[in-house]
C-alpha cells in the first residue's frame, strides 16, 4: 500500500513540475493574443469617444437649423481627418479600428445633431404658422 502511495506522490510531483516549467513558456503566447484583441477593442472604444468629443453638437444643431436638416448629407461626401497624435506608438490593429470608429462616431454625431436642429427649427416654424393661421381665421360665434 505504501508503494502505491509513493508512486502516486511521484506522479503528482512530476506533473506539478511539468506545469510549473511549462507555464512561463505558455503564458506569453496567451497574453500576446489577448493583448492584440484588447488593443483592437480599445482602439474602437477610444475612436468612438474621441469622434464624439471632437464634434461640436451645438454648432451642428445651428447648421441644421439654417440648412433645414439637409446638412446631414455633408458627412457623406466629406472625408473626416483623424488626428494622428493618439495613434503614435500603437499597433496597426489599434490604428485601423480607431480610425474607423472615429469616422463613424463623428459622422453619426454630425448627422444626428444636424437633423435634430433642422427638425426643431422647422417644426417650431410650422407650429407658429399653424397657430397664426388659426388665430387669423374669423370665428363665427
Amino acid at each position: 500500500m505504501k508503494k502505491g502511495l509513493r508512486d502516486l506522490q511521484k506522479v503528482c510531483a512530476i506533473a506539478l513540475a511539468v506545469v510549473m516549467l511549462a507555464s512561463p513558456l505558455l503564458t506569453p503566447m496567451a497574453m500576446a493574443q489577448k493583448t492584440t484583441q484588447d488593443t483592437a477593442e480599445q482602439g474602437s472604444i477610444d475612436g468612438k469617444r474621441d469622434g464624439k468629443e471632437s464634434t461640436m453638437p451645438v454648432a451642428w444643431m445651428a447648421i441644421g437649423c439654417f440648412t433645414g436638416g439637409v446638412s446631414w448629407i455633408y458627412p457623406e461626401f466629406w472625408e473626416t481627418s483623424v488626428p494622428k497624435t493618439p495613434l503614435l506608438g500603437k499597433s496597426p490593429e489599434y490604428a485601423t479600428t480607431y480610425e474607423d470608429a472615429y469616422r463613424k462616431a463623428r459622422k453619426k454625431t454630425i448627422q444626428t445633431n444636424s437633423c435634430i436642429g433642422g427638425g426643431i427649427f422647422y417644426g417650431s416654424y410650422a407650429a407658429c404658422c399653424l397657430l397664426s393661421a388659426a388665430a387669423s381665421t374669423p370665428s363665427s360665434y
